[in-house]
């Protein structure tokens, strides 16, 4: 699991534009300048860094993709034999799917669908 952390502050915060054509002109120069990432702590399973001189969309954007790419094991199928609770089979189904198991994706064994 990783972790990130967003500082943000007055100082250093992007102006704002009326023209398109103005603030794509200044976006890069500005990124470049105030773009910081400074590691807190970093161990072989997670990493903590703060994020300096970036807008929350960026920052989330960042998170998205950080997020994606890390590997996890869910469960796939469910097959029911008797349901006599009050829930469906199908919001059964996907409850369970997104209950988080703690299994080491690199020891798993996938089967590969034809």
């Amino acid at each position: 699991m990783s972790a990130a952390r967003v500082v943000c502050g007055l100082e250093g915060v992007a102006p704002v534009y009326t023209r398109v054509e103005d603030a794509k002109a200044d976006f890069l120069p500005y990124f470049k300048d105030n773009f910081k990432i400074e590691i807190i702590s970093e161990t072989d399973d997670e990493i903590v860094f703060d994020m300096v001189g970036v807008d929350a969309p960026i920052a989330n954007a960042l998170r998205r993709i950080l997020i994606a790419e890390v590997p996890t094991v869910a469960i796939e199928q469910v097959y029911i034999f008797k349901n006599t609770s009050i829930i469906q089979d199908e919001v059964l189904a996907h409850r369970i799917g997104l209950i988080p198991l703690n299994v080491d994706p690199r020891k798993m064994d996938f089967l590969k669908r034809a």
